[in-house]
């Protein structure tokens, strides 16, 4: 899943190629549009950090859904700024907008990633809260003598 927002925002980008948005618009002043792409990415990369739901460690299936609705609330915070940036170049008729909203989410990609790293980072977390559960085995399908 999370490699399909990845492609999804190169199909946009070749999609925007593809429609070359600079033929026959007229000059539209990009600098508003590029603030609007910057507060958005920032927004897009700090409100998943301000909004940090609790992994519920009750059981395994708690703990995995708790996991995934995380991600996929920080996902969608890092998808924003490309959308936004996709409707940016739309309407000045310049890429550069689009690659700018894109290097905001692949920044937000590359910290909520399911990666090694990530997980054993909430992993510790979740030690550190009197948790003995495994994240991983709980996303994998759990073990049948944890979920008590």
């Amino acid at each position: 899943m999370f490699i399909q927002y990845c492609v999804m925002l190169v199909v946009i980008g070749a999609a925007l190629i593809a429609l070359d948005t600079t033929s026959a618009r007229p000059a539209t002043d990009v600098a508003p549009w590029a603030a609007i792409v910057v507060v958005v990415g920032i927004v897009g990369l700090v409100g998943p950090r301000m909004i940090h739901p609790r992994l519920e460690c009750s059981s395994d299936a708690n703990l995995a859904s708790t996991y995934r609705t995380r991600f996929f609330l920080r996902i969608a915070f890092g998808n924003v700024p490309a959308l936004v940036a996709f409707v940016a170049s739309i309407a000045t008729g310049e890429l550069l907008l689009y690659i700018l909203g894109c290097a905001f989410a692949v920044v937000a990609f590359v910290y909520d990633a399911p990666s090694r790293r990530n997980l054993a980072a909430d992993q510790r977390d979740l030690v550190h809260a009197g948790c003995d559960r495994s994240l991983l085995a709980a996303l994998i399908g759990g073990t049948a003598g944890n979920d008590e």
